[in-house]
């Protein structure tokens, strides 16, 4: 007899499901609000090592999580 083991990773979903399509999603959405948070704490000198100044940064840290 052999022994089966379920795994219920995400790496392991039939990626072509609606719920791993819904999964991607809700974790794209997640992701953009984390790094608009974090950029709308960041201090002038960390902004202009990227590129950016206070203006850009703030505008992009208003944008709803489901704007690209």
């Amino acid at each position: 007899m052999t022994d089966r083991v379920m795994s219920f990773a995400p790496a392991a979903m039939d990626l072509s499901s609606p719920f791993t399509a819904g999964y991607r999603v809700i974790a794209t959405w997640m992701e953009r609000h984390e790094h608009r948070a974090r950029l709308a704490e960041m201090d002038s000198r960390m902004l202009r090592d990227m590129g950016l100044d206070k203006i850009d940064a703030l505008n992009e840290a208003a944008k709803p999580f489901w704007r690209a």
